[in-house]
C-alpha cells in the first residue's frame, strides 16, 4: 500500500489498489443510493464525495461513534498512526468493534479478532489506509511478526478535516482502585547513559564479529563489555536498541558503529531521546527480549500495557492493574494462534481464554524496561507490588521536559566524576563520552577519566582544551591543577605519533650500503629508516637507476598461481614481500606455498589482495582452500546420506507414504531421506510397486552442480547464510541477480508453508527481512517492475548477472 515514492497514502491511491467487490462496499459508504456496477465509475462517485464538502460532512455524520473516535485519535496523532494505539485507545475507553462482517481487504484474508474488528470496516471503505496490505492482521502474516512500520495507518487529509471537533461520549473507560503509597523513581536517564557506554566501546573497538547464525560472538561480547557496569543479560537489548535507533550498521558479519549518526543524535534534545527511544523499544522484536516469546504481538502488547498505564490516575496494586488491563486490551493482541487459524475459530466455537503472559509482569518489575524506560514507576516489597505512571508519558505526549538547573557533576581529584542524573542536558552528554562508565545508581552515576576515554573523545573529533572547559563548565567545583595537567600530558603524547604523507623510501640491499649513500650526501637531507630504508626529504629525487614503485597507483601484477595453489614471485616490492613473508614459505623449487596456520584469522581482505596482484586467475581450488583457512567462509561439513532421485522430486515427496520418510529437497530432482530410513523408504515404495533403482543417473548438470544463465554460472547448494551475503552485496552494488528457486506456498487449511513450483528468473533485489526467523528477499522485475517476496531458504541457484547480460 505504500508509494513508490514514499509520500503520505491518499484515498485515491487506495481506489486504484481496491479489488471490485471491495470498491462496490466503499461506494455503499460513501454514495449508500449509488447503483453503480462499473470499476471506472465507482471510483469516479467516490471521488466526486470527497470532492463535495456537503456531502463529505454528511458521510462524516453516518460514522458510528467508535468510528468517530478512532478517526478522531488519527487527526490528534497527526494523521499517522499505529493501528494497534488506534485499536487499545478504543478498546481502553470502553468502545466496541462493529457488527459490520469484513472478510477480504485489498485480496488479502483478514483475521477474524475482536481487535482487527475495529479497523477492518474502516480500511475495507477506504476511511483508513493501512501502510501495508501485509500486516498484524491478515492471515497471510499469521506466523510472522510484522514490523511496526507494517501496522501504520493514514487517512485522506480531506476526510480528517472534514471530522467534526466534538467527539463521541466515552462509554465505559478503563479504572482501578488506587492506593495511597509513592513508589520511587528510577532515573529513565541511565538507558540513555548505557547505549552511549555501549556505543563508545563499539566506536573503541571498531566493530563487533558476528558468528555464522547472526548472533554476537560471546567471546568478543565479554571483552567488550569488561570493567563496565553494563551486563551481559542486557547485552542484545541495547544492541537492538542500537540498532532500531540507527546509530549501528549491522550486516552478516559485524555490527559498526556509525558516528555520523551519532554525532546526529547527540543534537536531539534529551526529551527527543527519550521518545525515540520508547518508540524504538515499542516496535522492537519479541525474539530479542527475554520471557516476550509467548506473545502473539510483542510490539503491540507493548502498546497495550502503555495504553493501560496512561489511564491509571495514580498508584494501584500491580496484579490488579495487570487483571483489568489483561482483560480488556491484553487479550486483543495475545491469543492462542492455533484456536484462532485451526478448526474452532472456522466453525464459530468460542476461543478459549489464553492466561496473562508472564512477560507483562517482568515489564513491570523494578528493574523491567517500562521501569527503565521511565513509563511506569513500581514499588515492591517482597508481598505485594504497586505501580503508578511514569514520567515519560507525558513526555511521549508531546511535553518536553528540560534538565534541573545546577552543576551536572562532581570533578574529583582522582579523575571521577559523580553525575547528577537529573541535571544531564545534551552538551554534558556529549562532555561525558570522554569518561567510562563505573557505576549507575537510582539518582547519581559514578565515571572515570581514563586515557582511553579522553583519546577516544580526541578521535571523535573534540580539541582537547575544548574537553577541558566543558569538564568545568559542567562542574561544581574547578579542575583540579594535577587533573588539567595529566589531560593536557594525555593528548600531547597523542599528537607526538606523526603520520608522514607521500613518503619517498630508498631500499638498499644491505645496511651498509645505505649508510654509506648517507655519508655521501647523494640523495640531498635524508635520513635512515630502519635496517636498510632510506626516508627522503619532500620532493628529493631518488638514486639513478633505482626501479620506482609508486603505491598510489594500481599494485603491479607479479604473482602467478599454478593449479595446485602454490605460486610464483616475478617481482615484488617491499608491501608484498612484507606480506607473503609473514604467510607463505619458498619451496626448493622456488615455488612459494601458503601456510594455512599463518593465514587464520586474516579475513576476506587477504584473498582480494592477492587477486589484485595475480597475472593469471586464481584458480578455483585454491580460491576455495584461501577462502577456508583465512576464515572467509564456512568450515566444509562432510556426511554419509542417502538421496532418492526423481525427475519431480517435489511432487514425489508430498505422497503421505513418502513425505515421513524425508529430509526434503537437495536440488531440483533429489531427495534427502531420513537418517535410517533407506530400507523403509525402499519398501514402501515397492510396496506400491514402484522399482527402485539403485544407481544415480548424473547428467552434466548433476555433475557440476551448475547452470549458465544470461552468460554466468548459477552456485548451487549454498546455505542459507551464504545466499544471503551474496544478495546483500548485490544490493550494496545495485547488481541484478539470475536465481533458481521455488516458490513460498501456503497451505490454505493448515496454514503452513511449503515449496511450490520451481522458477527461474532474473531480478533486482531491493532489500532483505525477517519475518520471525525466517530471511526473505524482496526483489523487482526490471522490465515491468513487478515486485515479489522470495524465501532465501528455497533458493536453488544464485548467479550474479555481467554488466552487458540481461
Amino acid at each position: 500500500m505504500t508509494t513508490s515514492s514514499g509520500e503520505r497514502l491518499t484515498l485515491d491511491f487506495a481506489l486504484e489498489r481496491m479489488p471490485h467487490e471491495q470498491l462496490r462496499a466503499a461506494l455503499k459508504r460513501f454514495a449508500p443510493q449509488s447503483r453503480l456496477i462499473r470499476t471506472a465509475e465507482m471510483k469516479q462517485a467516490v471521488r466526486d464525495v470527497v470532492s463535495d464538502p456537503d456531502r463529505l460532512g454528511e458521510l462524516m455524520s453516518r460514522l458510528s461513534p467508535c468510528e468517530r473516535f478512532l478517526l478522531g485519535e488519527l487527526r490528534r496523532a497527526g494523521g499517522a498512526a499505529s493501528g494497534w494505539d488506534l485499536i487499545l485507545a478504543a478498546a481502553a475507553q470502553g468502545f466496541a468493534p462493529g457488527d459490520d462482517e469484513v472478510t477480504r481487504v485489498y485480496n488479502r484474508t483478514v483475521r477474524d479478532r475482536p481487535g482487527p474488528r475495529y479497523l477492518w470496516p474502516l480500511i475495507r471503505d477506504g476511511l483508513l489506509l493501512p501502510a501495508s496490505d501485509v500486516n498484524s492482521w491478515v492471515l497471510e502474516s499469521a506466523y510472522a511478526e510484522t514490523s511496526a512500520a507494517h501496522d501504520m495507518v493514514y487517512a485522506d487529509a480531506r476526510l480528517l478535516n472534514a471530522l467534526p471537533d466534538e467527539q463521541p461520549g466515552v462509554p465505559e473507560p478503563l479504572r482501578v482502585p488506587t492506593a495511597p503509597i509513592e513508589p520511587g523513581m528510577h532515573s529513565p536517564v541511565i538507558l540513555l547513559l548505557e547505549l552511549a557506554e555501549l556505543y563508545g566501546r563499539l566506536f573503541s573497538a571498531g566493530s563487533l564479529p558476528l558468528t555464522q547464525q547472526g548472533t554476537a560472538n560471546r567471546t568478543a561480547v565479554r571483552r567488550l563489555l569488561k570493567g563496565t557496569p553494563l551486563h551481559e543479560d542486557d547485552f542484545e537489548l541495547l544492541v537492538m536498541l542500537l540498532a532500531l535507533l540507527g546509530l549501528v550498521r549491522t550486516s552478516s558479519s559485524a555490527i559498526t558503529p556509525d558516528p555520523r549518526a551519532w554525532a546526529a543524535w547527540n543534537e536531539l534534545s534529551m526529551s527527543q531521546k527519550r521518545r525515540a527511544l520508547t518508540e524504538a523499544y515499542l516496535a522492537m522484536p519479541g525474539d530479542a527480549e527475554s520471557g516476550a516469546g509467548h506473545l502473539t504481538s510483542a510490539p503491540a502488547a507493548r502498546r497495550a500495557l502503555l495504553q493501560g498505564l496512561a489511564l491509571l490516575p495514580g498508584t494501584t496494586e500491580r496484579e490488579t492493574f495487570l487483571a483489568a488491563m489483561y482483560d480488556r486490551l491484553g487479550r486483543l493482541v495475545n491469543f492462542d494462534r492455533w484456536t484462532v487459524y485451526g478448526l474452532a475459530a472456522r466453525t464459530g466455537k468460542p476461543l478459549p481464554d489464553v492466561p496473562m503472559p508472564d512477560w507483562f509482569r517482568l515489564a513491570l518489575a523494578p528493574n523491567g524496561p517500562f521501569v527503565r524506560l521511565g513509563l511506569a514507576r513500581v514499588r515492591d516489597d517482597g508481598k505485594k507490588a504497586f505501580v503508578a505512571p511514569g514520567p515519560m508519558l507525558s513526555t511521549l505526549r508531546g511535553q518536553e521536559e528540560g534538565s534541573i538547573a545546577g552543576p551536572v557533576w562532581l570533578a574529583q581529584p582522582n579523575f571521577e566524576l559523580l553525575v547528577y542524573l537529573d541535571h544531564l542536558s545534551p552538551p554534558a552528554l556529549r562532555t561525558l563520552g570522554a569518561a567510562e562508565a563505573v557505576r549507575f545508581d537510582a539518582q547519581t552515576a559514578l565515571y572515570r577519566l581514563t586515557r582511553d576515554s579522553v583519546y577516544r573523545a580526541l578521535e571523535a573529533g573534540q580539541d582537547v582544551q575544548e574537553l577541558l572547559d566543558d569538564l568545568e563548565r559542567f562542574s561544581a567545583v574547578p579542575l583540579g591543577a594535577a587533573l588539567r595537567a595529566t589531560l593536557l600530558d594525555w593528548a600531547a603524547r597523542r599528537e607526538r605519533l606523526s603520520v608522514t604523507l607521500s613518503a619517498t623510501l630508498v631500499e638498499y640491499p644491505t645496511s651498509a650500503e645505505r649508510d654509506a649513500a648517507l655519508q655521501r650526501g647523494s640523495a640531498g637531507r635524508a635520513r635512515a629508516l630502519g635496517e636498510r630504508f632510506m626516508l627522503l626529504a619532500p620532493g628529493a629525487r631518488g638514486p639513478k637507476g633505482a626501479v620506482r614503485v609508486s603505491y598510489d597507483e594500481a599494485p603491479a601484477r607479479s604473482l602467478r598461481f599454478f593449479a595446485d595453489g602454490r605460486f610464483q614471485v616475478l617481482d615484488a616490492d617491499l608491501a608484498l614481500r612484507a606480506l607473503l613473508a609473514t604467510i607463505s614459505v619458498t619451496g626448493k623449487d622456488g615455488k612459494r606455498a601458503f601456510v594455512p596456520a599463518r593465514l587464520a584469522g586474516t579475513g576476506p581482505g587477504l584473498l582480494e589482495t592477492l587477486e589484485r596482484r595475480a597475472q593469471n586467475a586464481i584458480p578455483r581450488g585454491a580460491r576455495a582452500m584461501l577462502s577456508l583457512w583465512t576464515g572467509a567462509s564456512a568450515p566444509p561439513a562432510l556426511a554419509e546420506v542417502s538421496v532418492l532421485q526423481h525427475s519431480d522430486a517435489a511432487a514425489l515427496a508430498e505422497h503421505p507414504q513418502v513425505r515421513p520418510l524425508v529430509e526434503g529437497a537437495l536440488g531440483a530432482n533429489l531427495l534427502l531421506v531420513k537418517a535410517g530410513r533407506q530400507a523403509d523408504l525402499r519398501a514402501a515404495l515397492q510396496a506400491m510397486e514402484v522399482t527402485v533403482s539403485a544407481e544415480l543417473q548424473l547428467g552434466a548438470e548433476q555433475a557440476t552442480q551448475t547452470l549458465t544463465a544470461a552468460g554466468g554460472e548459477l552456485q548451487h547448494g549454498l546455505d542459507t547464510r551464504r545466499t544471503r551475503v551474496l544478495i546483500e552485496s548485490a544490493i550494496e552494488r545495485g547488481k541484478l541477480l539470475s536465481l533458481v528457486y521455488r516458490e513460498e506456498r501456503l497451505d490454505s487449511w493448515s496454514y503452513t508453508r511449503t515449496m511450490g513450483r520451481q522458477h527461474k528468473a532474473v531480478v533486482r533485489p531491493l532489500r532483505v527481512y525477517r519475518l520471525g526467523s525466517t530471511p526473505y528477499v524482496e526483489v523487482e522485475d526490471p522490465d515491468d517492475g513487478e515486485r515479489d517476496e522470495i524465501r532465501i531458504g528455497y533458493i536453488l541457484g544464485i548467479g550474479e548477472l555481467a554488466p552487458n547480460r540481461r
